[in-house]
């Protein structure tokens, strides 16, 4: 195979992988050792460029992966062997692989092609939150809430794990973004979980949840409205089923009420518009545009 098939062969393998888009979002390069010729992959999520060099030697890239011509050609036309035909390894011996990415790496290059249930929180999450060790902050009937801290923006990241298991057919889990002083805001949404827990009811994309005695103590907000992520892939898939992200956003009474009339997401745009994605301060101004108090 000449280079423009190993890259073609390449493409198909990623394509065709449920794995692949968790490996492309946490690195930025990789390299392909073919047994007599090279080739470097730098992966840019931001902008979803793929691109493939042709090097004539192992550099410095992070992570290297060994696999014959032969065998590639096999795996782009789905014929599979029953034992692991690639090899990885590091451009430096003091360098260590994460072994999440390392599994996600030997499953692209595998027959199996989807995520099985007890691999969301070692593969889904840890991948979606920068393999941060999460920290388990409740368990409720084994709906359990983790806190995934110091995320790029430096936001912790509370979600909870096991609520589809409860009631399958919603497919979602619940999310909140928080600062680390945002204390009585994460004792709400951990007050929103228990209560979907213990009554089986959903909270799903597109309600507006009140804090019946007004505004939230020590705030400036009186409740949530619900809506998909935009800094985090809004679903993903377990075996053959799609399960949402279901977002927690602190908003003010006025912008409450406004949801209840408008809808969440006319509220939902005036909060991003105004710089706060996927997460609001629990002081700011209001954001309505209208006067709704009395």
């Amino acid at each position: 195979m000449n280079f423009e098939k190993n890259i073609l062969a390449l493409q198909e393998l990623f394509e065709r992988s449920v794995y692949f888009d968790y490996l492309y979002r946490n690195i930025s390069r990789i390299g392909f050792d073919f047994g007599n010729s090279y080739a470097i992959v730098n992966f840019n999520y931001e902008s979803g460029e793929i691109c493939f060099e042709k090097v004539d030697k192992k550099d410095e890239t992070p992570i290297w992966i060994g696999i014959s011509e032969e065998n590639l050609e096999d795996l782009a036309k789905q014929i599979f062997e029953n034992k692991s035909i690639i090899t990885i390894h590091t451009s430096n011996s003091k360098r260590i692989i994460h072994p999440t990415i390392e599994r996600i790496i030997i499953n692209i290059f595998s027959k199996k092609n989807y995520i099985n249930e007890n691999e969301k929180e070692e593969i889904i999450y840890s991948s979606l939150f920068s393999f941060v060790e999460p920290v388990l902050i409740c368990d409720f009937s084994g709906v359990k809430i983790y806190k995934y801290g110091n995320q790029p923006d430096g936001l912790d990241v509370y979600v909870t794990s096991g609520l589809f298991e409860k009631n399958k057919s919603d497919g979602c889990e619940l999310m909140i973004l928080a600062d680390l002083s945002d204390v009585v805001m994460i004792n709400e949404f951990i007050n929103w979980t228990k209560y979907v827990v213990e009554k089986g009811k959903s909270i799903l994309r597109g309600d507006w949840l009140e804090y019946k005695e007004g505004k939230i103590p020590g705030t400036s907000l009186s409740g949530f409205i619900v809506v998909e992520p935009l800094k985090i892939p809004e679903s993903f898939t377990i075996v053959d089923r799609i399960f949402k992200w279901n977002l927690l956003l602190g908003v003010t009474n006025n912008e409450l009420e406004l949801a209840k009339r408008k809808g969440v997401y006319e509220v939902a745009q005036k909060i991003f518009e105004n710089g706060y994605i996927d997460y609001t301060p629990i002081l700011r101004n209001d954001l309505s545009g209208v006067r709704l108090d009395f």
